[in-house]
């Protein structure tokens, strides 16, 4: 009879502790200053505008380099 009212007290013990340690907090908040930049937006903004600059840009085509008689020789 002893042990169980122990092992009772025991149990008693474990369930007030844990139920002290859970009590409820504020809402977690974000460690650090809050006014950070994306950097992954503004990355994908210059890639974006220069997209479109590279879109705007008429191609240049370049002449193929004359061929000398040293490279006709060796074909």
């Amino acid at each position: 009879m002893t042990e169980l009212l122990m092992f009772l007290l025991l149990i008693a013990l474990i369930v007030w502790g844990l139920n002290r340690n859970h009590r409820r907090q504020a809402p977690s908040r974000m460690s650090g200053s809050f006014d950070i930049e994306d950097r992954d937006a503004l990355r994908i903004r210059g890639e974006v505008a220069a997209r479109r600059l590279e879109a705007a840009r008429p191609e240049i085509r370049t002449a193929p380099a004359p061929r000398t008689r040293h490279h006709l020789s060796r074909a």
